[in-house]
């Protein structure tokens, strides 16, 4: 990257072309309620993972995601991150600015 003199991709959104945003509450985009997913036995299960994607509203600057009611990760824009799946029924809110975004049950196999 910058050591070699090749550009580096920007490690965040700029405020003059801000990441995807969303003009209601805040809500999580994927996976969407009821998705269900197997994993694969053929793979580690250290690497089946999904991204979960969040649209907050606009000017909202961190989002914390939790999954079965613990914290799972806390973002800044885009406000994506990749969820390691382990078997079983799972909920999955959003939080941001103290809004929290309606619940998104998931079943993983």
């Amino acid at each position: 990257g910058d050591r070699s003199g090749h550009p580096v991709p920007p490690r965040s959104y700029s405020p003059f072309c801000p990441g995807p945003r969303a003009d209601g509450p805040v809500h999580i985009d994927a996976p969407r309620d009821g998705d269900a997913f197997v994993l694969d036995p053929d793979h580690p299960v250290d690497l089946q993972a999904i991204d979960v994607r969040v649209a907050a509203p606009a000017g909202s600057r961190e989002v914390t995601v939790t999954v079965d009611g613990t914290p799972a990760a806390t973002l800044a824009p885009p406000f994506v991150f990749a969820w390691h799946l382990s078997r079983g029924d799972h909920v999955l809110v959003a939080r941001a600015d103290e809004e929290a975004s309606p619940p998104v049950r998931v079943r993983v196999q």
